[in-house]
């Protein structure tokens, strides 16, 4: 999937079920549009993935040993990866735009909304 600005763009592969029927996890690899070497390699990530509107940041959930998810955002240039406060069971990401991150958690089995606030400064 291309960022908005068409600069970089992120892949899932190399996914798996994390148990028999349930959701994938797999590796995201961002790269420049054009560019065969990545910018970052994120293993045990889910494929529900979303680019901020402006294309600084792509939130995505991790896997963790317990089969829960913790929320990630990886910033566009700097390179830094931060985890967001919380646990989830399957995050389904929607939308990311002037810092709203937007998703369901659990969509299928007691669904409850998310809608993350997030602060874009990457200064």
């Amino acid at each position: 999937m291309a960022s908005p600005n068409g600069q970089y763009v992120a892949m899932f592969d190399n996914a798996m079920e994390i148990a028999m029927g349930a959701p994938m996890r797999g590796t995201l690899t961002v790269r420049e549009k054009g560019q065969q070497k990545p910018l970052i390699t994120l293993p045990d990530a889910s494929g529900s993935f979303v680019w901020s509107s402006d294309s600084t940041a792509i939130a995505f959930p991790r896997w963790t040993m317990k089969r829960d998810q913790r929320l990630c955002i990886w910033r566009v240039p700097s390179g830094k990866t931060e985890e967001i406060n919380g646990r989830f069971d399957v995050l389904q990401l929607e939308s990311f735009c002037d810092g709203r991150l937007v998703g369901v958690d659990s969509p299928i089995y007691r669904p409850k909304k998310v809608d993350i606030q997030l602060s874009l400064n990457t200064k």
